[in-house]
């Protein structure tokens, strides 16, 4: 009996020798591999974490240069519409001033105009009436020395008149003009030294 258990402890043997051994390279290899599997999950996250630090640092830079590129834009925006309020105001300023001005140059040349109207009328009035003055001497006239009289002294009163009217309005016309034109010309002042300012 010792045989056959000997048989069969030897025969048993071999095959669980031969067993042994390929278990043992199947544990190695799969040993092997974990340790490959491991060292390629460490590079791999080895690799991500730089990857990470290289996207935040990426993406830090990015939101730094928006965040300037903003700032910039901001600050362009505000001078801009700074610069546009005041060129606004400076504008609405200037034109009412202007209007205003025109305004006054305008009631003061009609009302000059108005003056000299006026004194047209009284110049026709004084002709008429030297006319007609004229008209009812030579009426009563008797002679042609009494005629010739009456036109000499008509001749000279209607050129006294004329001289007279004709000096008094282009001393009016002149002080209608100037009074017009002060308002223009203080504002075309004004507006000069305002300019002449820094």
């Amino acid at each position: 009996m010792a045989t056959r258990k000997d048989e069969r402890d030897t025969g048993d043997r071999p095959a669980e020798a031969g067993a042994g051994e390929q278990p043992g390279r199947e544990e190695h290899e799969i040993e092997r591999a974990a340790e490959t599997a491991h060292q390629s999950v460490r590079r791999a996250a080895g690799d991500g974490e730089h990857a990470i630090h290289a996207g935040s640092r990426v993406a830090e830079r990015g939101l730094s240069q928006a965040t300037e590129l903003g700032r910039r834009g901001g600050e362009q925006m505000r001078s801009l519409v700074s610069a546009s309020a005041r060129a606004y105001r400076d504008f609405s300023t200037f034109s009412r001033g202007d209007v205003d001005v025109l305004m006054q140059s305008g009631a003061r040349l009609a009302r000059g105009m108005q003056e000299v109207g006026w004194e047209m009328m009284q110049y026709t009035q004084n002709s008429l009436r030297l006319g007609l003055q004229a008209a009812n001497e030579m009426m009563t006239c008797r002679s042609v020395e009494d005629i010739v009289q009456v036109q000499r002294s008509f001749l000279k009163d209607s050129m006294d008149t004329f001289l007279q009217e004709g000096t008094r309005l282009l001393e009016l016309s002149s002080h209608v003009a100037t009074d017009a034109i002060n308002p223009l010309a203080e504002r075309g002042r004004d507006q000069g030294q305002t300019e002449a300012r820094p």
